[in-house]
């Protein structure tokens, strides 16, 4: 049974009394966020970042003023410095999960009170994990090349320990690993006029690609690591060619799972 209360569609902390959630208080933390943000695109379009058009004048005259404008607009900016720190992650994981992130198994591990509780906190700091960390920033990480870093995966997963209740402290350590291959996709490896020719040194030739690029990317990475996700970053071309052309392509593949001991 998935359902715990009518209506109910995220497993909230009634349900396994592992994590205190004060979702009143993280409301107002969202709505301060929120006025941080404004405050900031308030004073990007302001008049300390956006002069107004300058009339006709000498060069030198001209540049005076634009030198002016940014040193206003970085001085606006370095007030705001504090409400520019903005961390969505560190909000995410405080919310109830959503019934659809966990399996029946995971459900009813961490509701069943006859199990350790620290085999309890431990599946669930794993799906809050996956769900709001891992998630979120496979797909940032991919579409944006914003990428979260060891370290600060680390520090979410201790923030996540540090809001479950409960005696007994759960120990959680990243377990990483990347791998960085230098990628051609195009017809001719090493011929004369392939990729060789054209870009000189390069770890593997994809050939003529016959999927998306970021596809055939995924899949190397599948097979260096087995899981997880890749990114990639276009170094060379595109270039022409008999039948799809070329380009160079530096392609870095990411593994990233917490392991609990």
């Amino acid at each position: 049974q998935r359902n715990f209360l009518d209506g109910d569609t995220y497993v909230y902390a009634y349900r396994h009394n592992l994590v205190s959630q004060d979702l009143s208080n993280l409301e107002e933390k969202v709505h301060s966020e929120i006025a941080s943000a404004r405050e900031l695109l308030s004073v990007l379009e302001g008049q300390a970042c956006n002069p107004e058009p300058v009339a006709e004048r000498s060069r030198p005259e001209f540049l005076d003023e634009l030198r002016g404008a940014d040193t206003a607009c970085r001085e606006a900016l370095a007030a705001l410095e504090p409400a520019m720190t903005f961390d969505d992650f560190g909000l995410w994981i405080q919310l109830p999960l959503p019934l659809n992130a966990l399996t029946a198994s995971e459900l009813a591990l961490i509701g069943s009170p006859a199990e350790g509780l620290m085999k309890r906190k431990g599946a669930f700091t794993q799906v809050v994990y996956r769900h709001w960390v891992e998630r979120i920033d496979q797909a940032r990480c991919r579409i944006f090349v914003e990428c979260l870093t060891n370290g600060r995966r680390a520090e979410l997963i201790t923030e996540i320990g540090a809001n479950l209740t409960g005696d007994g402290q759960l120990h959680a350590f990243p377990n990483s690993s990347q791998v960085l291959h230098t990628m051609c996709f195009g017809e001719h490896g090493g011929g004369p006029s392939g990729c060789t020719a054209r870009y000189g040194a390069y770890d593997r030739h994809a050939g003529c690609p016959s999927k998306l690029l970021d596809e055939i990317a995924r899949d190397v990475c599948l097979g260096e690591l087995g899981g997880f996700y890749s990114t990639r970053q276009r170094i060379g071309g595109p270039d022409g060619g008999d039948r799809c052309g070329y380009s160079l392509e530096r392609v870095t593949c990411h593994t990233f799972a917490p392991t609990f001991p």
